[in-house]
Formats: structure tokens, C-alpha cells, sequence
């Protein structure tokens, strides 16, 4: 019978034992008893003798005496050895009992527990194992005692297995370890607890273990370690910034991101808090922020500038989580950074851009809409004026009204003047461009300018040497000029002040251009500017944005077009205006014109002057065509041609202009056609009379500046332009000149 066997049958046998064997602990006749009683009868006997002997003195009751005393002890020692034995007696017999018991709950609790055991010679043989051991590998006892366990281990943990056994050769005689082996599922992995079986000289003479199987453990820590791996590689590799702080906002950890982003070491962040890499301006908002961050758990979109290592700033979004332990408590933050300063930037420039072309929109719809109001308008004055001249005309000298009328043609003057800025403001105004010594007139304008500041206001004038000319209308920038300085001047609202206007030369680069309202081309380059400063009370930023804008005005309402007026103006020069005002601090306005070298050759074309006929006045007649959709001004012209010995044909539009065109084509010396009419457009009418008879004479009218009907109308040939409002006088001794120059030339064909 083997080791293992032997012992748990000894087990049983014991146990057996104890069960049948039987102790005589009891006995029918009360000993203990009889003895008592016993020596309770020798003491009163010798209590008797002695009584007697007193009464007697004989030997005899001596004698006596003695042998009952000794009777007495003799049955006393009795008693009491029967009672000690009794006593081992039974305590040999609890003793067994407990033994039996306690090998008996061993038993079972070996045979029954989930864990295996196994005890196993010095040579890895098997000598005991527990049922538990039987079911995992699918073996019975009898096939797995005497049997070596290594060949269940898998050939990659036996030699570390083997290492772990020879610990137990040593004190303190234990050793555990890991290890997969094969059992009715396949490859497992168990947990082992060995210890060494000592004989009585200390030698491990076997050695015992404990096997747990941890299958699921492994590949929950296998599955662990898997996620931790991913996680660190993404942490690693995260282009996002990680960090984790403590409860005081000190860093534990941050990733390469995080190190890139600012440019520092690892070992230069670590243990500092969080706010030393945060711009001082902003440290109290970040332990505002932290503490609520504490208190709720979590934050989104946080916004800080933090300094890098080389001092430059970056604008950084946190958002993060608090990591709590088991308990509860603050462990650390889990937060992620992301760097926002160039998507800012972009967006900062979308939304300068956005605004650029916002503004821009809206002169545009600005300026078609006060180019359409000036066209309009100048029809209308047109008419006024034409009825004034017709009605001063058919007065006497000394009539009372004529001094009304007069009024009235003043008056229309003034609106036409009004017209003018608006149609400046559009970018339509006439301009007369030539070489500017723009030195010279402001030398010149300096008394036209202090007139246009009250006294109280003091004017300083600087640099006005040696500037570069420029293209410009000499009439216009001087409009500009006296515009800004108004406007300097009505800042101070009647307090006392200084204005100062200079001049002189830059180099503006496409950034400070950029800066500048304009809805044109402008290269970089050299330009002239001229600059009107004032220590007034200045803007602020919503006030500045709307400066531009027509009739914007602080003071009060009927004011305001002079500034659109001026950005018009030198937005026709291919200019532009740049103003900057401080609440508080005065405002600074500078116009920049692009030296003669630099200007367009687009400008020349677009302000080419149009050729006259000057030809010596006559008073031939002729037959003059005049088509315009304005009924009023049809009649006003008749009257004021006829007046001058003219026949005069009327058409209210193009098609009944064609129509009388056709009719009386041989009479027509001149047409005077309106380019904007119904049905059909003054340049369609135009093409189509010039298709009829090619050498016809066509005098232009708009409410539009002569520069813009020209530049559309450069490829055909024209007599001229009259822009509305029209100066009738002026327009007579035009028709006539043109007609008379036409006959000339007619005459001097025939000759030749």
C-alpha cells in the first residue's frame, strides 16, 4: 500500500476505533458512596472509643482508637485514587473522540473543497491527490498516483516551474507559482501554493500543494494589459495634449503631445502646478475654474494661453473628467488639450473677412442706391431749373418775381451740388485727372482750409515738401480735404482743440492694406497720403465701423455724406482711407494715393478726357431730335431751343425716336438722347440710328457722371455728353456749335 493510501487509511482506522471501543466508566453499585458511608461509620466509631476511653482508661480502647483512625485514611486514599482514575479514564476517552472527529471533518474537507491538492515524492510522483485534482484532468486516482505531473505542464512553463521546486529544498521550505497545464479543457492556467513535508532530522522528505485554477483571472489581466497597451499607444501617440492633475493642480503625468505643444521636458513639468505654464493674466481664472471643476466632475471647453518654453503664447482648449478611487475620493483629472490658436486665427480672419465683404456688400447696395437717387434726382433738377430759366427769361427786369425764381435756380444749384457728392460717393463722379503737385495745392488750400475750422481750433500744417505727384482731380481732393477737416473740427462740439494736417511719402505692404476699407485692387507699394489728426474726444469701435456709411452722422440727422462723399472720391483716385480713433484719445485720418509711376493704366482710360469740337459760335439753325422718357423736360427743351430759331422733334422713347428718326431722317442735324428710358435703352437706340445713317450726330444726356457713359461707350462714336442736371444756355450754344462745325466740314467737301 502506498504513502498517500496508508495515510488516510490509518485515517479511517482511528477514526473506526474510536467509534467501537468501550470503556467500564460505570458500574451498577455506587463505590463512591459505600466508601463515604464507610468512612463516616469509622469516624463515629472512634468518636465512641474515644468517649469511652475517657470514661475508662484501658489499653484496649486505645488500641482500638489507633486502628480506627488508620482504617479511616486507608478508605479515604482509596476513595480517592478511584476517583482520579475514573477522571483519566475519561478524558483518554474525549480525547479519542476529538481525534476521530477532527480526522473525520479533514477528511471531507480534502475530498470536497473546489481547490486541487496533491502530495508528491521528491522524484515529482504523485502520492496523494484530492478528487478535485481527478475531474479537472479527467483521470482517476488510480491513473494519476505514482505518475509524474511535469508531462501535464505546458513545455513552456516546466523550466520555471522546476526552478520554483528547488526553493523548497531551503528554508522556508514554500514556493508558489504560475503555470498552464492540460486538462479536460484544454490548456489552463492554475496557481500553485507548495510547501515542504520535513522528517525528524529536517530533511523535505515530500511536498504538499495547493492548486487554484486563475484561468480567468490571466485573461482578464491578459485583456487588461491588451486595453493598456492600446491606450498607451494611443496616449503616446495622440496628436491631442493628455495630462493628469492632483487635487492641487499639480502635474502627474502628460503625454509627448502635451511636451511638443509647449516645447518643455518631461522632467520640467512634472510635480509643477498647471497655472505656471498659464499666462499670468489668466492664473485666478484657472483656480476659479479648477474648483469648479472639482466640485462638478467634469469640464468642456475651458479656454487658457499658455507660455511655451521659447515664450511664445497658444491658445488651448482643456476638456477633462476627475478619476475618483474606490472610496470615492479625488484621485486625479483626466484632461485633454488641444491647441486652438491657428483655427482661432482662421477664424478671426473669416470673421475679418466675413466683415470685409459685409461691408463691402452693403456700399455697394449703398452706392448703386445713391447713384440711382443722384440720376433721378438730376432729371428732376434738370426740370426745376429748366423751368426757372424759361420763367426768368419771360420776366421783365424790374418783375417781383424774378427775384423768386432766382431763389429757386439757387436753390437747384445747391441740390445739384448735393447730387454731386452723392454720385461721388457711388464712384460715378466726373473727374478731371492730371499730374498733381499735390505739395503746391496744399500750400495753396491752407487759408481754404483754417476758413473751415472755427478760430478756437488750433490748425498745424506739416511735410509739405518734395511729394510725389499723383494722378488726381485737383477740385475733388480739395472736396476731400475740406471734408475731413469739417469734420475734425465739428468733433470738438464748440470746445477748444488742434487739428493737424500733414502729408508725405510710405511704403504701404498688402497688411496694412488689408486693413483698409476697400472694394478694389491695391497693390502694395509707394503712395502719398495725406493725414488729418485731431485731439478731439474720438470714437469708439461700433462708432468707427459706421463712419463711412451715407448720413451716419453723431451730431444730427440731415449730416453725413461728406465722409462717403470723400471715400468715394478717392476711391475713384484708386485710393483709399484709412482711419483710426481711441475713445478719449482723438482721431487720425490718412488717405493714401498711389504715386503717378504706380497709378492703373486703367485710370487713364476710365478718366480719359472726351474729346470736344470747340468751333466758333453761329447762329445757324438747325433740326435737333430730342428723345427722353421725362415729359416735362421734353417740353422745357422745345421751348428753350425753339426760343433759339431750332426745329425740334420729341420721342418719350426709343422705339417712337427710331420711328421719327426713320421719318425724318434727311432734316435731322443732331439727336440728344437720354441712355436711360423704357422699352428700350439709350445705347440700343444709339446702335440702331448708327446702323440707319452711320455718320449721325449724337449727343449724349445722363444723370450719370461723364466718365462712366464714356468708358461703356468708348468703341462709339459720339458727338458728346451732357450730364444732368443741364445748364440749358450751356446746352444751346452746344448744339449749335457742333451743328455749325458739321456744316462746315460738309461745305468744305463740297468745295474741295
Amino acid at each position: 500500500m502506498r504513502k498517500g493510501q496508508a495515510f488516510v487509511h490509518s485515517v479511517d482506522a482511528r477514526a473506526a476505533s474510536a467509534g467501537t471501543e468501550h470503556f467500564p466508566l460505570k458500574s451498577p453499585w455506587p463505590w463512591g458512596t459505600t466508601a463515604i458511608l464507610l468512612l463516616v461509620a469509622l469516624v463515629t466509631l472512634g468518636g465512641l472509643l474515644w468517649f469511652f476511653q475517657q470514661q475508662h482508661t484501658d489499653q484496649w480502647y486505645s488500641t482500638m482508637i489507633v486502628m480506627t483512625g488508620v482504617s479511616a485514611l486507608l478508605l479515604l486514599g482509596m476513595v480517592v485514587a478511584a476517583s482520579g482514575w475514573k477522571r483519566g479514564v475519561s478524558q483518554a476517552h474525549q480525547s479519542k473522540t476529538a481525534l476521530a472527529q477532527s480526522e473525520q471533518q479533514y477528511r471531507m474537507l480534502v475530498e470536497n473543497q473546489s481547490d486541487l491538492m496533491i502530495e508528491a515524492d521528491m522524484d515529482h510522483r504523485l502520492t496523494f491527490v484530492t478528487q478535485s485534482y481527478c475531474r479537472t484532468f479527467g483521470k482517476s486516482q488510480e491513473q494519476l498516483l505514482g505518475e509524474q505531473f511535469f508531462p501535464l505542464i505546458h513545455e513552456d512553463d516546466r523550466e520555471h516551474v522546476a526552478e520554483s521546486l528547488e526553493k523548497v529544498l531551503t528554508p522556508p521550505y514554500s514556493t508558489e507559482h504560475e503555470e498552464r497545464a492540460m486538462t479536460v479543457d484544454g490548456w489552463r492556467w492554475f496557481h500553485w501554493a507548495i510547501n515542504g513535508v520535513l522528517d525528524a532530522k529536517g530533511n523535505v522528505t515530500s511536498i504538499i500543494g495547493v492548486g487554484r485554477d486563475i484561468t480567468e483571472r490571466k485573461e482578464a489581466q491578459q485583456a487588461l494589459a491588451e486595453s493598456e497597451q492600446r491606450f498607451r499607444k494611443f496616449y503616446e501617440q495622440s496628436p491631442l495634449g493628455y495630462q493628469s492633475l492632483d487635487i492641487d493642480g499639480n502635474i502627474l503625468e502628460v503625454n509627448p503631445a502635451w511636451l511638443e505643444m509647449l516645447g518643455f521636458e518631461r522632467d520640467e513639468v512634472i510635480g509643477k502646478n498647471f497655472s505656471d505654464f498659464v499666462i499670468p493674466e489668466q492664473q485666478p481664472l484657472f483656480t476659479e475654474r479648477f474648483s469648479k471643476f472639482k466640485a462638478c466632475g467634469e469640464v468642456h471647453g475651458a479656454e487658457f494661453q499658455m507660455v511655451c518654453r521659447d515664450g511664445q503664447r497658444v491658445l488651448v482648449t482643456v476638456d477633462g473628467k476627475i478619476g475618483y478611487d474606490r472610496h470615492g475620493n479625488f484621485k486625479q483629472t483626466h484632461c485633454v488639450l488641444r491647441d486652438i490658436t491657428d483655427a482661432r486665427k482662421a477664424e478671426m480672419q473669416e470673421r475679418e473677412l466675413d466683415g470685409i465683404i459685409q461691408q463691402a456688400q452693403k456700399l455697394e447696395s449703398l452706392r448703386v442706391l445713391a447713384g440711382g437717387v443722384a440720376h433721378d434726382f438730376n432729371n428732376l433738377l434738370t426740370i426745376i431749373l429748366g423751368n426757372a430759366d424759361l420763367a426768368i427769361k419771360g420776366l421783365d427786369e424790374d418783375s417781383p418775381m424774378r427775384e423768386y425764381l432766382e431763389e429757386m435756380r439757387m436753390a437747384g444749384k445747391r441740390a445739384t451740388a448735393l447730387s454731386l457728392q452723392m454720385l461721388a460717393y457711388s464712384g460715378r463722379g466726373a473727374l478731371n485727372i492730371q499730374a498733381m503737385d499735390l505739395a503746391r495745392h496744399l500750400v495753396d488750400m491752407q487759408p481754404l482750409l483754417r476758413a473751415a475750422a472755427p478760430s478756437r481750433i488750433t490748425m498745424e500744417f506739416r511735410g509739405m515738401d518734395d511729394l510725389p505727384r499723383v494722378k488726381a482731380d485737383p477740385s475733388q481732393i480739395r472736396q476731400v480735404l475740406v471734408n475731413l477737416v469739417t469734420n475734425a473740427a465739428e468733433a470738438f462740439d464748440g470746445g477748444h482743440g488742434a487739428i493737424t494736417v500733414s502729408a508725405g511719402v510710405m511704403q504701404a505692404d498688402s497688411q496694412y492694406l488689408a486693413a483698409c476699407p476697400h472694394d478694389h485692387d491695391l497693390r502694395a507699394g509707394e503712395f502719398v497720403y495725406l493725414e488729418i489728426a485731431d485731439d478731439g474726444p474720438g470714437m469708439d469701435a461700433d462708432t468707427l465701423g459706421r463712419v463711412f456709411d451715407p448720413f451716419f452722422s453723431t451730431k444730427f440727422p440731415g449730416r453725413g455724406l461728406g465722409l462717403a462723399a470723400s471715400q468715394g472720391i478717392v476711391r475713384g483716385h484708386n485710393g483709399t482711407i484709412r482711419m483710426t480713433s481711441t475713445a478719449g484719445k482723438g482721431t487720425t485720418v490718412r488717405v493714401l494715393l498711389p504715386v503717378l509711376e504706380q497709378v492703373c493704366e486703367q485710370v487713364d482710360a476710365e478718366h480719359k478726357p472726351t474729346q470736344q469740337i470747340t468751333i466758333e459760335s453761329d447762329d445757324k439753325a438747325g433740326t435737333v431730335l430730342v428723345v427722353d422718357d421725362e415729359g416735362s423736360l421734353l417740353r422745357i427743351v422745345r421751348a428753350s431751343f425753339e426760343e433759339d430759331g431750332m426745329e425740334v422733334l420729341l420721342a418719350s422713347d426709343g422705339i417712337e425716336a427710331l420711328q421719327v428718326f426713320r421719318k425724318h431722317l434727311d432734316r435731322i442735324d443732331l439727336v440728344l438722347l437720354d441712355l436711360t428710358m423704357p422699352r428700350m435703352s439709350g445705347v440700343e437706340v444709339l446702335d440702331e440710328m448708327q446702323k440707319i445713317c452711320p455718320d449721325v450726330l449724337v449727343l449724349l444726356t445722363s444723370g450719370f457722371s461723364e466718365d462712366e457713359v464714356m468708358d461703356r461707350l468708348a468703341d462709339r462714336n459720339v458727338a458728346g455728353f451732357v450730364q444732368k442736371p443741364i445748364q440749358f444756355h450751356a446746352l444751346r450754344e452746344r448744339v449749335r456749335k457742333i451743328i455749325r462745325h458739321e456744316a462746315d466740314k460738309v461745305n468744305q467737301t463740297a468745295t474741295t
